[in-house]
């Protein structure tokens, strides 16, 4: 990406029954603001989410 993340979101496992692996997912509002692109840090993995899940997500990623 051609700047740094708008948002970062750490996973974080509260239930140790569980196997579980710590993710740390950059996000990137594009450009419109009508979708949010998201990598998983040191990984090389990308995903692009719909529109109609962005506007579930964004507001929780907004609110403090």
């Amino acid at each position: 990406m051609s700047r740094q993340p708008d948002y970062k979101i750490r996973t974080i496992n509260k239930d140790p029954t569980v196997s579980y692996e710590q993710a740390t997912y950059a996000i990137w509002l594009s450009p419109k603001k009508d979708r949010l692109e998201a990598v998983i840090e040191g990984q090389s993995k990308y995903g692009k989410m719909t529109r109609e899940n962005t506007v579930k997500l964004l507001p929780i990623l907004e609110s403090p």
